[in-house]
């Protein structure tokens, strides 16, 4: 009789097996009720707020919602939603609630109707002591390119102006928004990013925050032409040695093939008299996308003849 008292199966039990056995059998019961409970169509009610800047005076606007879905869905919807805060731009003419819900509702819009949307519409003007003005962006973005690379045009911004609401008084002061300044080493490949937009006073606020910039990098390669070296010298006959000099620059891979003489224009210096044996020269007409240009020889000599 003590052999069968220390079996495994009736030492589990002696030892609180069966509390343990009724407990599962709970639970398993609770979890097949809640998915079949969650498995049919409901209504229910959420609410969330559209809240704009403080300095704009609005206050917070809520707005209820009515749903109707599967108990899963309505379940996630409530969680991921439900007493949210959400930025409302003061400077549209209005806001449409159900199309922001609809929005909201991301992938689960087929799945869940909206039976209401209270307000369905709310207006958004500036506050009537506030102004509204359009201002250019100005960057502040240093760039630094990988050797051998670099941009054929200048740093592209998109929108290149946004609207700022605030006091007349510090509006009237203001000329441009500046981007938040930014380091961007080692450049080898266009690059497309957002960057944020400084606010330039705490009484104001920006209709966006954000803009987009645009790099557009090309690798380079070095190119040299011949160019003929022009002088005004109407009082005596001159001539220059060398007549032509090397033209050097860095010109993107994808037009070398386009680059020719005619493109570039060498000249002395000006302010340079011509009782000098040697003068500088500089180059006073490149193409925009070309750059680190120079002339080999850098100098010229000059001889004089009397006419």
């Amino acid at each position: 009789m003590s052999d069968k008292a220390n079996e495994p199966g009736i030492s589990f039990f002696q030892k609180g097996g069966k509390g343990m056995l009724f407990l599962f059998c709970v639970l398993l019961a609770s979890i097949i009720w809640v998915v079949n409970a969650l498995s049919k169509t409901y209504v229910t009610e959420i609410g969330y707020s559209l809240t704009a800047p403080l300095v704009s005076g609005k206050d917070d606007i809520p707005v209820k919602v009515k749903l109707s879905g599967q108990g899963f869905d309505l379940v996630y919807i409530y969680l991921r939603i439900n007493k949210n805060k959400y930025p409302f731009s003061t400077f549209n003419a209005s806001v449409n609630c159900i199309d922001f819900t609809d929005s909201l509702l991301g992938d689960l819009h087929k799945s869940i109707s909206l039976i209401d949307v209270k307000p369905a519409l709310i207006t958004g003007s500036v506050s009537a002591n506030q102004k509204m003005k359009r201002l250019p962006v100005k960057s502040k973005i240093e760039t630094h390119f990988a050797p051998r690379y670099g941009a054929s045009v200048s740093l592209l911004i998109k929108p290149d102006s946004v609207d700022i609401a605030g006091p007349a008084s510090v509006l009237d002061t203001l000329r441009f928004i500046e981007t938040e300044s930014l380091i961007i080493s080692n450049l080898d490949q266009s690059l497309f990013r957002s960057v944020g937009l400084n606010t330039p006073n705490p009484s104001c606020w920006l209709q966006k925050d954000r803009i987009w910039i645009y790099i557009p990098v090309e690798e380079y390669t070095e190119a040299i032409v011949q160019v003929p070296v022009t002088h005004q010298d109407i009082r005596n006959k001159t001539r220059l040695i060398p007549e032509k000099v090397a033209v050097i620059c860095l010109v993107p891979v994808s037009r070398y093939k386009t680059i020719s003489a005619s493109q570039f224009k060498a000249e002395i210096k000006p302010g340079q008299t011509f009782t000098k044996e040697k003068v500088a020269l500089a180059v006073t007409k490149k193409p925009s996308f070309v750059k680190n240009v120079r002339t080999e020889p850098r100098m010229v000599s000059i001889l004089l003849f009397d006419k």
